[in-house]
């Protein structure tokens, strides 16, 4: 009896230990899948990153961004101090000056007035400037195969105002294209469409593309400034070849190899704009963006995988 007993016993023992095995297997499975397909997916983004290529090598540094180096926000502080004593030192000049022509009081008079009202409408402004605006661009010209791209640009902070943008041919002295853009409530990638303002480029033909935020209109060297530069070039025979025979989801591959950044950031832009959450497509466009010195444009795509 006692033999059967305990026979009994460890045959449950024995029976309950398989369930717990079987039930800790399962509760550990799937957390391991995860991490496998996420190290598999991780894998797969390095592997086929896209590499862009210089169209042309030593080519002059084109591009601007609006910044500190080390990307440390600045105020206006500055600004409103150099409005104030400027207005008022302007004021003061311009009305002395006219005094001595009109009358010294008057001209004295009107100087201190002007000089006072410039320097306090400049002094009610006092908004930090973001840290950093970049274009989405490469150092030297960048091309496209499209006559109306969409320029698009990162900024790290809000800016309540607007923002300038201005499109310039080389060597012509009007501008293209001069039109302002509501500011960004929040860090992100904004865009301008050429194609919204009728813009068509020219074959061959250099341009330059500016964004500025502009604290004192009387006073554009405190522009808060980003730049770069843009040639169309038509694609060869062979380029329209290759991009007809790939999938619309690794277009921005086969341009970033031929040297048609615009094109390829666009292409890549689009796609995280309808897949915000593709990990792939972040990485791949943070990897572009840090070939071409953009680390912290990069970063921003890299914070918003961490999310």
């Amino acid at each position: 009896m006692e033999f059967n007993f305990f026979s009994k016993n460890r045959s449950v023992t024995f029976v309950t230990m398989i369930l717990a095995s079987c039930f800790l297997f399962t509760i550990c499975l799937p957390s391991s899948v995860v991490a496998t397909n996420q190290q598999e997916r991780q894998s797969i983004s390095v592997e086929n990153a896209p590499i862009y290529k210089l169209p042309t090598k030593n080519a002059e540094i084109r591009r601007r961004e609006g910044g500190e180096s080390r990307g440390t926000t600045r105020g206006l502080s500055r600004g409103l101090s150099r409005g104030l004593t400027r207005g008022l030192s302007r004021g003061l000049t311009r009305g002395l000056s006219r005094g001595l022509s009109r009358g010294l009081t008057r001209g004295l008079s009107r100087g201190l007035s002007r000089g006072l009202t410039r320097g306090a409408e400049t002094e009610i402004i006092s908004v930090p400037i973001p840290a950093r605006m970049s274009p989405f661009a490469s150092e030297h010209t960048g091309f496209t195969s499209d006559r109306q791209p969409t320029l698009r640009w990162y900024i790290s902070d809000s800016w309540p105002g607007k923002i300038e943008f201005t499109l310039n041919e080389t060597r012509v002295e009007e501008p293209v294209l001069e039109t302002y853009i509501d500011g960004p409530t929040n860090e992100g990638v904004y865009q301008i469409s050429l194609a919204d303002y009728n813009i068509t480029l020219k074959a061959d033909v250099e341009y330059e593309w500016f964004l500025a935020i502009v604290p004192d209109p009387e006073e554009r060297s405190a522009d808060f400034l980003g730049s770069a530069t843009i040639r169309y070039l038509a694609p060869s025979d062979e380029l329209s070849e290759r991009l007809s025979s790939t999938p619309k989801n690794k277009l921005y591959t086969v341009y970033a190899e031929k040297g048609y950044w615009y094109d390829a950031i666009d292409n890549l832009s689009r796609l995280i704009d309808t897949r915000p959450d593709d990990s792939i497509l972040r990485t791949h466009r943070m990897r572009l963006l840090k070939q071409v010195n953009l680390p912290l444009a990069a970063a921003y795509d890299s914070k918003m995988l961490s999310k």
